[in-house]
């Protein structure tokens, strides 16, 4: 890890830290909120992966 700049102990801006950070902090409840919302603010289907259904903001800009 050293060759990525990082010291020992935790590492918030370490590359290879953000994907578990990122899973820490995800709420599920928030994502089924959200999702019920935008499909009914949109009238379309996010699809079954809301991340990916999201990506590339075409359901957002509706």
């Amino acid at each position: 890890m050293r060759g990525l700049g990082c010291t020992p102990g935790p590492c918030l801006s370490c590359p290879l830290a953000v994907p578990s950070q990122l899973a820490q902090k995800y709420d599920p409840q928030k994502e089924a909120e959200l999702r019920t919302w935008i499909e009914s603010v949109t009238g379309q289907q996010i699809g079954p992966d809301f991340q990916k259904g999201l990506k590339d903001g075409v359901i957002l800009c509706e």
